[in-house]
């Protein structure tokens, strides 16, 4: 194989976005991954989410101007951007804008720092207890072993949900009620 095929194939690998997937497989997927590729793969879904309802509000462009906004040094080209317009846009508030923005910070630590990833230690927890809100972040922080990661990916789940939709599926108490049944399961 060349080295134009093969970088023809890993982009073509990459064309493949979340809202395309059964959020029960994606879970099922996230479950085997390492707390690093979990933190990586839920803001990926997420910013995937949001780059269809950006591209949804901009629906008067043709598929090439698309395109020239959204490519990698196009103006809509980060995710931050994107997450700026999409309060702008009032797809997304202030409050949820906080939060996505706390997990693309997670994700850009976890795809460049070179010590491991821990969501129950350190910055990725605080990161994490900073997500739900200061009545349920007591019990949260007691969560052991994956408690608080399954905390993370269910809210990640939630935030593409409220996007597609919306609603949220679960109150963050709920969520939590969600992440202590799992646990017990195991």
């Amino acid at each position: 194989m060349s080295f134009k095929n093969a970088l023809s194939g890993l982009k073509f690998a990459n064309s493949k976005r979340v809202y395309d997937t059964d959020p029960k497989e994606h879970a099922e997927h996230l479950f085997f991954e390492s707390d690093r590729a979990s933190v990586i793969l839920s803001a990926a879904a997420i910013e995937d989410v949001l780059t269809l309802q950006l591209e949804k509000k901009l629906g008067s462009l043709n598929r090439d101007e698309l395109k020239r906004l959204f490519t990698f040094d196009g103006p809509l080209g980060t995710f931050s951007n994107k997450i700026i317009l999409a309060q702008g846009l009032e797809i997304i508030d202030r409050p949820l804008r906080k939060s996505v923005e706390l997990i693309k910070a997670m994700r850009n630590n976890a795809a460049h720092c070179v010590d491991p990833v821990d969501l129950q230690k350190g910055p990725f927890r605080d990161a994490i207890l900073n997500l739900a809100p200061s009545d349920v972040r007591s019990e949260l922080s007691l969560l052991q072993g994956r408690g608080l990661r399954n905390y993370f990916e269910l809210t990640c789940m939630d935030i593409c949900k409220f996007l597609n939709s919306g609603a949220f599926r679960e109150s963050p108490q709920e969520r939590l009620g969600t992440v202590v049944s799992l646990l017990a399961l195991r």
